[in-house]
């Protein structure tokens, strides 16, 4: 008879019931796996997520890559964000207001990765890109509000961070240097 034990810790390490160790959890919320591992993976394979699950997967990869952003794992919710980005933009029913939320946590990892490329001193070209495409993503957000008439607020937020997008690429590295990290 089979039995369920969970997982215990030892010494900082994880072990599960068959005595096996791990120095990492991967969790995987999307519809489809690009692992394809034997010991999870059907012959036949995965039906696909239902479409009104897919809304809720997309909201829990968002709040996670929003999590890892505030623990110290910015380039990995910049790059996850990245993903759940394109994914949205190819997707034929995505949610408007989701898109938005997306758009808005990208363009500020975006601007995070260049602040943090720019202290490391690395060379204009890896990281104008990065603010590029982040003043792109808060210009397209400014410009979302004023078609919808959204309220001042969220319109001087989003041109607030289009400046500081801007002033980030035109400043000094002396004068980045002197500033506190910017906070979210």
């Amino acid at each position: 008879m089979y039995t369920h034990s969970a997982p215990t810790r030892s010494k900082d390490v994880l072990v599960d019931k068959f005595g096996r160790t791990h120095t990492y959890l991967r969790i995987s919320v999307t519809d489809r796996c690009n692992l394809s591992c034997v010991y999870c993976m059907p012959v036949e394979g995965f039906p696909r997520m239902p479409k009104d699950e897919v809304l809720l997967n997309r909201k829990v990869r968002l709040a996670k890559a929003k999590a890892q952003m505030d623990f110290s794992q910015l380039p990995v919710a910049n790059r996850d964000l990245q993903s759940l980005m394109d994914e949205v933009i190819e997707s034929s029913d995505s949610n408007t207001e989701l898109a938005k939320d997306i758009r808005s946590a990208l363009a500020n990892s975006q601007y995070y990765m260049t602040w943090l490329m720019r202290l490391e001193g690395l060379p204009e070209d890896k990281w104008m890109p990065e603010i590029e495409s982040a003043r792109q993503n808060y210009k397209l957000l400014a410009e979302e509000s004023i078609k919808q008439g959204n309220n001042d607020s969220k319109l001087k937020t989003h041109r607030e961070d289009l400046e500081s997008a801007i002033l980030l690429a035109r400043m000094d590295l002396g004068e980045l240097q002197g500033l506190p990290l910017p906070s979210q």
